[in-house]
């Protein structure tokens, strides 16, 4: 074998080894990122967390309650499943994220949806998106949402967009802003109110 002929199979060598690691790679990395083991933490005295964080219910009077989540994402894609157990007449929740930095010890109120920093919709009867705290209807979201349903909350972290999949298959999305740590945040209403999040 010729010199020119050893470098030549190097080369192929070295580039199916350099395709094979990062194939590997890319896969490690979406193996992680897409499905994240989620648990509530922080919450409002209204509201009860149980079954090993795994759980969140409003307690038996109605009022605005917050409800966060432990993981902070910053980079990647998160898929986060939230079943909708207790959802007193269809009538009011939230579902989104806020940027990790905005928790406080003491948060100014009970109404996270309402925070700098929270992006996401409200579900029930009238529906809206939240951006940045700041609120628009959104009527196509408006009762297609019901007790026992289980929504996914899509966080793009790379490409700064939260995204809202329903199983009637319709989906929402909004932008958010790039380089932020994320956490789930959720709002309940209703006495008794209660949101499971599913890890599969």
């Amino acid at each position: 074998m010729t010199k020119f002929e050893l470098a030549q199979r190097f080369q192929q060598e070295f580039q199916e080894l350099i395709g094979e690691e990062r194939a590997k790679l890319k896969a490690e990395i979406v193996s992680k990122d897409i499905l994240p083991s989620e648990e509530f933490g922080q919450h409002s005295p209204e509201v009860t967390v149980q079954e090993s964080g795994k759980v969140a219910v409003h307690g038996p009077h109605k009022g605005y309650a917050y409800v966060l989540a432990e993981n902070l994402y910053q980079q990647g894609i998160a898929k986060l499943k939230l079943k909708l157990e207790s959802f007193q007449n269809n009538y009011w929740m939230f579902v989104g994220m806020i940027k990790g930095d905005v928790v406080l010890p003491r948060p100014p109120n009970n109404d996270s949806y309402g925070w700098c920093g929270s992006y996401g919709w409200e579900l029930g009867t009238h529906g809206a998106v939240y951006n940045d705290r700041f609120y628009t209807a959104e009527t196509s979201l408006s009762d297609v949402t019901k007790q026992g349903d289980t929504v996914d909350l899509v966080l793009d972290c790379d490409a700064a967009k939260l995204s809202l999949h329903l199983p009637n298959g319709l989906q929402f999305h909004v932008e958010i802003p790039k380089s932020q740590t994320w956490r789930l945040n959720v709002t309940l209403y209703r006495s008794n109110d209660k949101i499971r999040i599913i890890n599969e």
